[in-house]
């Protein structure tokens, strides 16, 4: 509604920096009521959500693929690591948002011209998936609650971008429904990696 109005006024007045602030701040709450009712889902779905086999590999390459073009136009290099015909038992719909939001994170903090890297490993019952992006490193006390909900960093260690705090929770909680593991190696001139561990 308050988008809506703020159009039709622009289409009155014309275009104005108010206007922007206005439309800028509805994206910002639509996107934390969004992240808010997942939680909310993924709280309620832990025990129910739908397990059931599907190809893994399809499923990453799946959200992977189409963001290639954003990481292009950022001037950056994505390095896609995923071979065919890996199987997993769990969400498919929730390991996609799952890669969505670590492809998103790591394109949000890696350094100019960076790089990206997501893999995909099998091993036996287990299965990795892990995104790199080169970078500044993380701060080994931002480590241990970069997971937690509606935490920022301090924004004088240079990890503030105006977000909410939710998209590394929400990730968390994806993993924590499939039973899994997932942890953040970073390190100084090198990087970050966050890597999942999935138990079929």
């Amino acid at each position: 509604m308050i988008s809506a109005n703020a159009e039709v006024l622009e289409q009155e007045i014309g275009e104005n920096e108010y206007l922007n602030y206005i439309r800028s701040e509805v994206r910002r709450t639509d996107t934390l009521v969004r992240n808010l009712l997942t939680l909310a889902r993924l709280d309620r779905s832990e025990t129910t959500a739908e397990m059931k086999s599907f190809d893994l590999s399809h499923a990453l390459l799946d959200v992977t693929l189409p963001f290639e073009s954003t990481v292009f136009e950022a001037g950056k290099t994505l390095d896609i690591q995923i071979p065919e015909g890996i199987e997993y038992v769990g969400n498919e719909e929730m390991i996609k948002q799952l890669a969505v939001i670590l492809l998103s994170n790591a394109l949000k903090y890696s350094d100019p011209g960076g790089r990206i890297v997501i893999s995909l490993k099998a091993k036996g019952r287990q299965r990795e998936i892990s995104v790199f992006n080169t970078g500044e490193a993380i701060d080994p006390e931002d480590r241990e609650r970069i997971f937690d909900r509606f935490w920022r960093a301090d924004p004088a260690h240079g990890r503030e971008t105006g977000g909410h705090g939710l998209g590394l929770a929400i990730a968390k909680s994806i993993v924590d429904t499939h039973r899994g593991k997932i942890t953040v190696e970073s390190r100084e001139g090198e990087g970050n990696t966050f890597t999942v561990l999935l138990t079929m």
